[in-house]
């Protein structure tokens, strides 16, 4: 398994379109924006190097998964963020100051706030194959144990930035005929994202049999 972009790009650009529909609900851009990072996270492969030193004597080994098999991760706090900024944005823009205020940097720091809660609570559950050298005596292999812990993405500032300088592309170009701003914003949102989370770094703690052990590794 891989993290698809293109496939990010085209669900995102969906959502977009479904918007248009005139019985179309309020909640689709939240929802439909989340949903589809979640589809694009849990296609990914998992990869960690794990080493320390456990009960029995130094432990050293790998531990690979995927995103549909080895990860929890949901999209209901980036949903309820994106959401709740949406209503602010329709409740509070009512002046020119609240216009400039509940913007689009004011939406691209809060679709950037849901992306980051969404990973910061991403469960990753995997099992570390490896050797154990204990203080006397032959090595033992194959060794293991589970090895359990999350990733930290800290790209959030770079998310947002993106976000903005497209939205504001966007705002430029509304009226260059032939200009497509869905497919500019959906494959903006794919890229920003795809570097969000291949740039975080995945963090495990090895238990059981290898408690003491840790992993680092990543996710592509």
């Amino acid at each position: 398994m891989a993290l698809n972009k293109a496939k990010l790009k085209t669900d995102i650009k969906k959502v977009f379109s479904d918007m248009k529909a005139e019985n179309a609900p309020d909640t689709l851009f939240a929802s439909g924006i989340s949903s589809a990072i979640v589809t694009f996270v849990k296609g990914c492969s998992i990869s960690t190097v794990d080493a320390g030193t456990v009960s029995g004597g130094v432990y050293s080994g790998s531990s690979t998964g995927s995103g549909a098999s080895n990860m929890i991760i949901s999209a209901t706090d980036c949903q309820n963020t994106i959401q709740s900024a949406c209503n602010e944005m329709k409740k509070k823009r009512q002046t020119q100051a609240e216009y400039e205020q509940y913007g689009n940097d004011y939406l691209a720091e809060e679709i950037g706030k849901g992306i980051k809660q969404m990973s910061d609570a991403i469960q990753i559950n995997l099992v570390s194959s490896g050797t154990l050298t204990p203080p006397s005596g032959p090595v033992v292999s194959p060794y293991g144990g589970a090895n359990n812990g999350g990733i930290n993405c800290s790209g959030k500032d770079i998310l947002v930035a993106g976000l903005k300088l497209t939205m504001r592309q966007m705002y430029s170009n509304r009226e260059v005929q032939g200009f497509d701003g869905d497919d500019v914003l959906a494959g903006s949102i794919a890229d920003l994202v795809n570097t969000f989370y291949t740039t975080g770094i995945v963090n495990t703690n090895g238990e059981g049999n290898i408690a003491g052990a840790t992993g680092t590794g990543s996710i592509s």
